[in-house]
């Protein structure tokens, strides 16, 4: 971001994307960034892991074993029958959801504050596998959060409801633009 000369910005990022802003911020800490949109990001791996043991072992408890994986990505990632293509082909270029991660499976977010935050919006859907105690360290970090749950969507809220997820961050952005 340093190379592109941005007068302003404000930071986005999905799932490990989340991750990945975050730590720009606490070692960048830009004071041009007017705020970061953590979307659907988890602040520990090791707790999203076991949470995302937690809800398939609950759809294990319903489902034939053979059909577990996908009632799980149909409920917890992507609640649309069919997944979008985009999705699909993020998938199939990167394998599957956290594979070759092992680099963050033991990532916590390390910092209880930073300083001179920019304004915070930590989203997650209903059923996301990124539930709200995966969300709860985020609060330890930013001065100032938003939190913010859609209803009846999941991981991807942005592809199962754009018109419900544009009216929670387009507002947000723009009460933090200048």
């Amino acid at each position: 971001l340093d190379e592109v000369k941005f007068d302003n910005f404000h930071l986005y990022g999905h799932s490990y994307g989340g991750i990945l802003a975050f730590e720009y911020l606490k070692k960048a800490q830009p004071s041009n960034c007017l705020s970061v949109t953590l979307s659907s990001a988890p602040s520990s791996i090791p707790l999203m892991h076991e949470e995302w043991d937690r809800l398939s072992a609950e759809i294990a408890k319903t489902t034939p074993a053979f059909l577990v994986k996908e009632a799980f990505r149909r409920v917890h990632v992507c609640r649309l029958f069919v997944a979008p293509e985009i999705l699909q082909q993020s998938y199939e270029n990167a394998s599957t959801v956290w594979d070759d991660m092992d680099v963050i499976a033991d990532y916590e977010i390390s910092t209880p504050k930073i300083l001179e935050s920019p304004p915070a919006l930590a989203t997650r859907g209903e059923y996301d596998f990124v539930t709200t105690d995966c969300l709860t360290e985020w609060r330890k970090c930013f001065t100032n959060i938003e939190t913010e749950e859609m209803l009846d969507c999941s991981h991807h809220a942005l592809l199962e409801k754009p018109g419900v997820y544009a009216s929670v961050l387009i507002p947000f952005l723009a009460k933090h633009d200048i």
